[in-house]
C-alpha cells in the first residue's frame, strides 16, 4: 500500500474530529528548527499557538525562543525541574517571568498551548495570557508580567528557534509538535484554534487571515525543512531533523509511545534508562533490571488485535549475560537471551532460535479477543509447534487472560559493561528513528507505517483504532463521562436553605464535604429520600439537618442543603468552601427480587453503578440491578447508630475482602459469597434492619476499580485506567491508614494533592501527591500510607474523559 506520506489520505478520527491533523514533527535532543525574519513584526502584540506532546518529562523543552546567543532571549518553554510552562524574557535582567503552577508531565497525549502577548494593555495580567487546552491559566508559581509597551524579541529580526534555546544554544528539547500558528499584531483566544466538543477540547483550523510576518507549520508535507502553509513563504530550516522525524502522531490520532513514567519498580535490582526519539528508544544504563516500561496507548477493555515492532538497535559492551523481556499481560511472555545462548523463553518452555543481532526487528501480534500472542523476527513468526498464523489464530506462542500491559519491555544484564538500546514502532515510524529504510506498511484500517505487513485484521496502537467506550457513555455521540459523574465546588453564603446546581445531570447519589472545616461528610441518595443523611466518617444512621445543617435532597442538576438551627458549618457557612461529588444511578427505584431479600434498586447499567435499599436483618442475597458482578459493594445500616460501613471488594486477588469505609483498618477476609452478575450477599454483622448498599463495577472509559503495589519511592507507580481521571480514592490494604480522596476540580492541574479522607472529618490538607494523566494516574510521594513499599493499595476511579478523546493533563 501507499506509504503514510504518499497519496492516500488517512481518515484517523472516524468522524469525531471535524478538523483532522495528519502529522507532526518529532524533535529529539539536538534537533531544532530555525528562522531569521527578514524584517521586524509587531513586537508588542502577537499570538503563538501549537499542539505539543511532551516527551521530555525530565529534560524540559523549548517550544519557541528568539534572541541573540549569550546576549538576550525570549522563551516559551517547559523547565526541566518541574515541567512548568515558562514565558521568559531576558535583556541584561529579567523582563518577563511568568511560570504556571501547572506541571506538564503527561507524556501520553497532547496539550494545546496558546500564548497571547499584548504589552500595551493597562492591566499587567492582560499583557500576557497563557491558555492550556482552551483554559486560561490563572495560578502561577511566578508572575512578573511585561512592562507596559515592552516589545518581545519575537517581533525582531533576531533568530527564532523551535526545539533549542537561542540564548544558550547547547540546550535542546524532546517533544512532538504540530499546528504551529504565529499571528503578529493580534492577541487571540484559543477559540481561534480549537473548540469544545462533548466536554473535550479539540483542534480547529485557524480561519483568520495571515499577515506577511505570520506562519503556519502543519508538517503535512514531508520535507527536509518545515514549509510555511500560511501562504506567506516564512519557511524554516532544520538542524539534525530528518525526513523520518515527520511523524503520523497527532492530536487527532495519538500513537503509543513507551511510557517514561511507569510502571515503576525500585530496589537494588532495578536501574534506570534513557528514553529518546519521542519515547520510542530506550538505552539501559545499569547492570541490573531496567524499570518496566509499556505502551502509553492501552485498551483495558480486553478487545482488539494489535501489531507492533521492536528493533534491537545495539548490544553495548562485552562479557556477562543479558536478555530482552517482552510482556503483554503483566508477566513475562517472551525472553530473548544474548549474547551467547540465543533462546526464547515462553510459558511453554525454552526453545532454540537463531542468533539475534544488531538491527534485528522483533514482531508482536496480540489478540486480546481470544487471549493469544505471537512472536517473530525479521518477517517470520517464531515456531513452537505447528505453523504460527496470527491472522488465522492458530498455533500461538502464548495464551493469556486479562491484559494489563502491551509493549512492555525489560532489559536485564549481569554486568555494567553489557547494556542495550532498542526502538519501538507502534505504527508511527518504520525507519526506527532513521536507522532503517521505511517500508510504509499499513494496518487493517489503512493506518500506520510498519516495517513488515501486519497480519490481516491486526491494528496499530493508536487512539483512532481504540474501540469507542460503552455505547451510551461515549463522547462520539455527545454523551461524556461527565454526564454520569461530576464534581461541583461551592462557597457557603449562610442562607437557611440553598440549592447547589451545575452538576450537569440529575444526580441520584450526592456525597458532600466541607473543605475548610473539620466536620463530618454528608451522603444522600434518591432512594433514602429527603432529609436522610449518612456520614462516611461516622457510624450513626440516617439523620436530618441537626444544629450544623445537612443535605436536604437530590434536585434537578444538583442538591438542596439545609442550614442547622444554630450553625451552617456542615453545608453552607458563609465564606467556607465545600465540595459535592455526584453520581447518576437509575432515578426512581424499582422493585428487585433477584436475591432472597427483596430490594428497591436504582441502577445505571451503562455506568456500572446502583443503589439498593432493603431489610437487612437476615442473611441472604440482594439484587443489585447491574449487568455484571460488582467490584465494590458498600453497605450501611440506616436505622441505628454504631454500625460501620462494610466495604467489600474483589479487586485484590478475586476473593471477597472487606474494609470499613469509616475506619483505617487493613483488609480482612469477608467470609461471604462473591457477588454475582445479579446479587450480592447481605452482611449481617449488626442487628440493623433498614440498609442501603452502593454497588460499582468497572466500565471501560468511565470507571476502574483495582489494586496496585507500592514502591516506597517519590517516583511512584503509574496506574493505567484507560481514561483521564476526574475522581480517585486510594486506600492502603496492607497498612492501617485513611481513604484518600482526590478530584479534578479541587486540583484542576497537577500535582493533585488536596486531600480529603472518607473516614475522617478533617478539613482539606495538601499532602500525598499524585498526578492525574490522560490514561491513568501516577503516585508522586513515598509515604507509607499512600505508597508503602510492597504494600497492596486499592483504588476506585471515575473518568473525566476516555483516553481515546483525552488531552494531556
Amino acid at each position: 500500500m501507499s506509504g503514510p506520506f504518499g497519496s492516500q489520505h488517512w481518515a484517523y478520527s472516524k468522524g469525531f474530529y471535524p478538523f483532522e491533523i495528519s502529522n507532526s514533527a518529532r524533535l529529539n535532543n539536538g534537533d531544532f528548527f530555525s528562522r531569521t525574519p527578514s524584517s521586524s513584526s509587531n513586537a508588542d502584540t502577537f499570538t503563538w499557538s501549537a499542539w505539543v506532546k511532551n516527551s521530555g518529562v525530565t529534560i524540559g523543552g523549548y517550544l519557541l525562543s528568539a534572541g541573540v546567543a549569550s546576549t538576550r532571549e525570549f522563551l516559551i518553554y517547559f523547565d526541566a525541574t518541574n515541567q512548568r510552562l515558562n514565558v521568559y524574557q531576558w535583556n541584561g535582567g529579567i523582563e518577563i517571568q511568568v511560570v504556571t503552577s501547572m506541571q506538564f508531565r503527561d507524556p501520553a497525549a497532547w496539550y494545546h498551548i496558546v500564548v497571547a502577548y499584548d504589552s500595551p494593555q493597562a492591566t499587567a495580567s492582560n499583557r500576557l495570557k497563557i491558555y492550556v487546552n482552551g483554559e486560561q491559566q490563572t495560578a502561577f508559581a511566578s508572575a512578573q508580567y511585561p512592562a507596559q509597551g515592552l516589545g518581545s524579541r519575537v517581533g525582531t529580526t533576531e533568530v527564532q528557534d523551535i526545539g533549542r534555546n537561542a540564548y544558550n544554544q547547547n540546550v535542546y528539547s524532546n517533544f512532538y509538535i504540530t499546528e504551529v500558528n504565529y499571528i503578529s499584531g493580534s492577541a487571540l483566544t484559543p477559540a481561534s484554534f480549537g473548540e469544545t466538543k462533548a466536554d473535550t477540547w479539540i483542534p480547529k483550523k485557524y480561519a483568520g487571515s495571515y499577515g506577511s510576518h505570520d506562519y503556519y507549520l502543519d508538517f503535512a508535507t514531508r520535507a527536509t525543512n518545515p514549509l510555511d502553509a500560511s501562504g506567506q513563504g516564512n519557511n524554516w530550516s532544520s538542524t539534525n531533523v530528518a525526513a523520518t522525524d515527520w511523524m503520523l502522531d497527532s492530536p487527532t490520532n495519538n500513537f503509543a509511545t513507551l511510557n517514561p513514567i511507569g510502571p515503576r519498580r525500585h530496589g537494588a535490582n532495578y536501574g534506570t534508562g534513557n528514553q529518546t526519539h519521542g519515547n520510542l528508544t530506550i538505552t539501559s544504563t545499569s547492570n541490573s533490571y531496567f524499570d518496566d516500561t509499556a505502551a502509553t496507548v492501552l485498551n483495558h477493555g480486553d478487545t482488539g488485535k494489535w501489531y507492533y515492532e521492536i528493533r534491537n538497535d545495539q548490544n553495548h559492551g562485552n562479557g556477562g549475560s543479558g536478555y530482552l523481556q517482552f510482556n503483554i499481560a503483566g508477566a513475562y511472555l517472551w525472553e530473548v537471551y544474548s549474547p551467547a545462548t540465543q533462546i526464547v523463553n515462553t510459558p511453554s518452555g525454552s526453545h532454540n532460535v537463531s542468533t539475534f543481532s544488531n538491527g534485528d526487528i522483533f514482531m508482536f501480534a496480540v489478540d486480546q479477543d481470544n487471549g493469544k500472542g505471537w512472536f517473530g523476527k525479521n518477517g517470520s513468526w517464531y515456531t513452537v509447534t505447528g505453523t504460527p498464523d496470527p491472522a488465522a489464530g492458530t498455533n500461538p506462542h502464548v495464551t493469556f487472560g486479562s491484559i494489563d500491559l502491551i509493549g512492555q519491555i525489560q532489559i536485564r544484564s549481569s554486568t555494567s559493561s553489557l547494556h542495550r538500546t532498542v526502538t519501538a514502532n507502534f505504527g508511527q515510524d518504520s525507519s526506527f528513528a532513521g536507522q532503517a529504510t521505511a517500508q510504509g506498511n499499513t494496518d487493517a484500517n489503512g493506518i500506520g507505517d510498519f516495517y513488515y505487513a501486519p497480519p490481516a485484521g491486526y491494528l496499530a496502537l493508536c487512539t483512532a483504532n481504540l474501540p469507542d467506550p460503552v455505547a451510551t457513555i461515549n463522547p462520539a455521540i455527545n454523551n461524556s463521562p461527565q454526564d454520569h459523574f461530576n464534581t461541583v465546588l461551592y462557597t457557603g453564603n449562610g442562607a437557611t436553605t440553598r440549592t447547589i446546581t451545575g452538576v450537569g445531570f440529575d444526580p441520584d447519589f450526592v456525597w458532600q464535604k466541607s473543605r475548610s472545616t473539620a466536620i463530618d461528610h454528608n451522603l444522600i441518595d434518591r432512594l433514602r429520600g429527603a432529609g436522610n443523611n449518612l456520614s462516611s466518617s461516622a457510624t450513626y444512621g440516617d439523620y436530618g439537618g441537626g444544629s450544623n445543617g445537612a443535605m436536604g435532597s437530590v434536585q434537578t442538576d444538583g442538591a438542596s442543603i439545609l442550614a442547622g438551627s444554630s450553625s451552617a458549618n456542615n453545608v453552607n457557612q458563609s465564606g467556607q468552601t465545600y465540595v459535592l461529588w455526584n453520581w447518576k444511578a437509575g432515578g426512581t427505584g424499582v422493585s428487585n427480587s433477584d436475591g432472597t431479600i427483596s430490594a428497591t434498586v436504582s441502577a445505571n447499567t451503562d455506568a456500572g453503578f446502583s443503589i439498593a435499599t432493603y431489610n437487612g436483618s437476615s442473611s441472604g442475597t440482594v439484587g443489585h440491578g447491574l449487568s455484571e458482578a460488582p467490584d465494590l459493594v458498600i453497605q450501611k445500616v440506616r436505622n441505628q447508630n454504631g454500625d460501620y460501613w462494610w466495604t467489600g471488594t474483589t479487586v485484590i486477588d478475586g476473593s471477597l475482602d472487606y474494609f470499613q469505609l469509616n475506619g483505617n483498618n487493613v483488609k480482612a477476609d469477608s467470609g461471604y459469597s462473591l457477588p454475582t452478575s445479579s446479587v450480592f450477599s447481605n452482611v449481617t454483622a449488626s442487628g440493623g434492619t433498614n440498609k442501603v448498599a452502593y454497588c460499582f463495577h468497572s466500565v471501560e472509559g468511565f470507571s476502574k476499580f483495582g489494586a496496585f503495589a507500592g514502591n516506597g519511592n517519590a517516583d511512584g507507580p503509574f496506574i493505567h485506567t484507560g481514561f483521564k481521571p476526574a475522581f480517585v480514592i486510594v486506600k492502603n490494604a496492607s497498612a492501617a491508614d485513611s481513604w484518600f480522596i482526590n478530584d479534578n476540580k479541587r486540583n484542576s492541574y497537577n500535582v493533585v494533592n488536596s486531600q480529603l479522607f472518607a473516614n475522617s472529618a478533617n478539613a482539606e490538607a495538601d499532602s500525598r501527591g499524585l498526578d492525574f494523566l490522560s490514561n491513568g494516574f501516577k503516585i508522586r510521594d513515598n509515604s507509607t500510607s499512600h505508597n508503602g513499599n510492597g504494600n497492596t493499595l486499592i483504588y476506585m476511579a471515575f473518568a473525566e474523559m476516555p483516553f481515546k478523546y483525552a488531552n494531556a493533563r
